[in-house]
Order: structure tokens, then sequence, then C-alpha cells
């Protein structure tokens, strides 16, 4: 695998108030999901908004900048090989592997790999998807 990137796989749309902006998507003709998402045919968008439960220094800063779009994943078959490549072209090439439990209760966890492009906002990476345990992840 070459780990070039080949499609999108999602944005990242940080939001003070999550009920808010889950209306206007609806207003607007989509379907969010209760957790925020916007499952599109071809990756999806994501309204990141606070949560007390799991305070985040990261959307604190996005929010800090203004509300809007804060992050932008490009899809990747292979990260470890992006990863790779980045280094080669003396570019940082730093791959963090994560697991995010699904919205639904049950839903499944999604293990993925992403290799950050950039350490400042807005925040670009490249994004490999490894496992969904379920199929219904998202709660669509």
């Amino acid at each position: 695998m070459s780990g070039t990137a080949t499609a999108l796989d999602h944005v990242g749309i940080a939001v003070g108030d999550l009920a808010a902006a889950r209306t206007a998507w609806k207003d607007a003709g989509f379907a969010p999901t209760p957790g925020g998402r916007i499952m599109l045919r071809h990756g999806y968008i994501e309204l990141l908004a606070p949560d007390a439960a799991r305070p985040s220094a990261t959307l604190a800063a996005m929010l800090a900048q203004g509300e809007g779009a804060h992050v932008l994943s490009l899809r990747v078959a292979d990260a470890a090989a992006a990863a790779e490549r980045l280094r080669r072209a003396g570019g940082g090439g730093e791959m963090v592997e994560n697991a995010r439990p699904g919205e639904a209760a049950g839903s499944g966890t999604a293990r993925f790999r992403r290799v950050p492009l950039t350490d400042a906002l807005p925040r670009l990476q490249l994004i490999e998807q490894q496992k969904i345990d379920k199929p219904v992840l998202f709660g669509h």
C-alpha cells in the first residue's frame, strides 16, 4: 500500500451547542445522529461539542478560535505507509492509534490509526479505519 490519500473520511466542525447545531443541520435537510454525526454517501461530518463527561483541551482550543471546520481527515488504506512516506520526505510522520466507542449502546468500537499532517489548527490528518466491531457504529 502506498499510504496515499484516496477519499475524504470526515470533516470535524467545532460547535458550542450540539443541540442547536443538530437542529440547524436537520433544518438544512440532513439527518444528524444524536451524537452529532451527519453521514454522507462517502464519509461524514462530525459536530464536535463540549462534553462535561469528557473534557477536551483540543476542542477548547478549537472553540477559542471560533466555531467552524477545524478538522479535515483524508482516508488512507495504510497509515503506517503514509507515516513512512512523510518521514522520508522530512515531515513528522507520527502515527497515533485510537479506539472510540459508537454512539448507540452496544454499537461497538471503531479502531483507527491517524497521521497528523499539521500541529496547528485547523487539523489536517490522514486516517485509516482499521476495525468496526459492529456495523452500526454511529447510530444510523
